[in-house]
């Protein structure tokens, strides 16, 4: 039997939330652009992305996993990105994070968020694979 508190390999984590669809893109200087709601978004205005790996395709879900609003007015989302697996239909892999603060996406106020939720999301189920490090 292996060592309980060792790093694990691989699994599959099951969540449930709304999804906003984005599409990144690089420019000539590594800065990453953010297509979302309509419009193109540079990371320097309030928004940081960072990849784990490679993904076979910039077109993106955005998972919202946690919002800080306790410094009000001024507020934050941490979200996963999310590629599919190309598996089976609403199974993704990780390909990293989008950190935003305040101004990020054009919008001041954190419910700016909740409205585009009913647009862009739809509560949906999804899996998320983990593999080896």
């Amino acid at each position: 039997m292996g060592d309980a508190t060792s790093v694990v390999p691989g699994g599959t984590l099951r969540l449930s939330g709304w999804l906003a669809s984005i599409q990144l893109c690089l420019d000539s200087q590594n800065k990453w652009s953010v297509f979302f709601n309509g419009t193109w978004w540079r990371t320097q205005l309030h928004i940081y992305i960072g990849l784990d790996c490679k993904p076979p395709t910039l077109q993106l879900q955005c998972l919202p996993l946690f919002v800080d609003t306790s410094q009000s007015p001024h507020w934050n989302i941490s979200c996963l990105l999310l590629g599919p697996t190309g598996v089976m239909k609403g199974q993704f892999r990780r390909s990293g994070i989008l950190h935003a603060f305040a101004g990020a996406f054009g919008m001041e106020d954190w419910t700016g968020f909740e409205t585009l939720r009913t647009k862009i999301g739809l509560s949906v189920r999804l899996w998320i694979e983990t593999t080896s490090i």
